[in-house]
């Protein structure tokens, strides 16, 4: 009689473990979290249908977003710090 709500929590206890650990800009890691599990936890009344199919929806879509979102900026921001590294690198032997 619990299995199946012990398995939807471990379920959505895992995907909430994968977000925070895959998804290093707090702003969006927060957003997204609220968003993808409240949502899915507002249906606990509903058919195991209709919180399945929503939950793994929205965790596909805006979970697989954030992630690569994420990426994106982490990308960008790592190009961005090197270009400044190298050319405070090269300012600094040119005074010397």
């Amino acid at each position: 009689m619990f299995l199946p709500i012990f398995l939807l929590g471990a379920i959505l206890g895992f995907g909430y473990r994968w977000l925070n650990a895959h998804i290093s800009y707090d702003e969006l890691r927060i957003g997204v979290t609220i968003v993808i599990f409240w949502s899915t936890l507002g249906l606990y009344e509903a058919s195991w249908v209709m919180i399945i199919g929503p939950g793994l929806t929205i965790f596909g879509i805006l979970g697989g977003g954030a992630v690569l979102l994420d990426r994106t900026l982490r990308a960008s921001n790592k190009r961005r710090l090197t270009t400044v590294r190298e050319t405070r690198g090269t300012a600094f032997v040119t005074r010397a």
